[in-house]
């Protein structure tokens, strides 16, 4: 049993477009001012939209947007500036077919300095499986078949490729609010079977205080055609405050 004010909201009125959107903001700073200087900038935005947006409701669809970035500068007398710089951003929408089956299309993008990586643009769709779903554990297959374009700094390195991508995302929420989040996809090309790229990370988050959290986490990318003097693998260990959206 529900009550009229909640049966009226969920039921009788659909949500607009702007409405039963949950997610949370991140940002990381960490400056140095000596004989070497360097500042490190670290940010990340997560925004979920469900409807019907009720956990004792069959779900219909979900609209996922994240951003997360890191930017840093270390520079010396007499010595040439070393900069980092990596942005990854993510879109998807997802209909559900059953409680746990879905159809999903979005759209990722990719940029990364240290891997020689100007913009790597991922375009696909595919089938979701919610294999575990609960109140505090959820953990979600899917495949894709997917487009992707791959722009290099130096530009005969540009690929043009028809790819899987293969991915699994794992959320868990413990005690006192901690929640676990993790994801791993494989992306290998078909028209290039050189040209494979993976990246997976984890993030740690812990309540201070109301809304604001602590949140820890490592995020690794490995592209299997980097740049020349570029190495394959990109590690990022970061920390930050998070405020979570009401």
């Amino acid at each position: 049993m529900i009550d009229e004010a909640t049966f009226a909201r969920v039921v009788l009125h659909r949500p607009t477009w702007y409405q039963n959107w949950k997610g949370s903001a991140t940002v990381g700073l960490s400056i140095v001012n000596a004989t070497q200087q360097s500042q490190n900038y670290t940010s990340a935005v997560n925004f979920i939209r469900d409807v019907p947006g009720e956990n004792w409701m069959s779900p219909e669809s979900r609209t996922i947007l994240s951003f997360n970035s890191a930017y840093g500068e270390l520079s010396e007398p007499n010595a040439p500036t070393l900069k980092t710089s990596i942005f990854h951003a993510r879109g998807e929408r997802d209909h559900y077919i059953s409680p746990r089956l879905y159809l999903f299309a979005g759209a990722e993008f990719d940029h990364d300095y240290s891997q020689g990586l100007d913009l790597q643009q991922t375009y696909g769709g595919g089938l979701g499986w919610s294999t575990i779903k609960s109140e505090n554990e959820q953990l979600d297959l899917r495949a894709a078949l997917a487009y992707v374009d791959q722009k290099f700094f130096l530009s005969t390195q540009d690929q043009h490729l028809v790819s899987s991508v293969f991915s699994e995302a794992y959320n868990r929420k413990f005690h006192n609010k901690i929640t676990f989040h993790q994801d791993l996809s494989i992306t290998p090309a078909w028209s290039n079977s050189n040209a494979l790229s993976a990246n997976g990370d984890l993030l740690l988050t812990i309540p201070i205080i109301k809304r604001t959290s602590l949140t820890v986490g490592t995020a690794d990318t490995f592209l299997n055609n980097p740049s020349p003097g570029f190495r394959k693998n990109s590690f990022q260990f970061t920390s930050g405050i998070t405020y979570t959206l009401p």
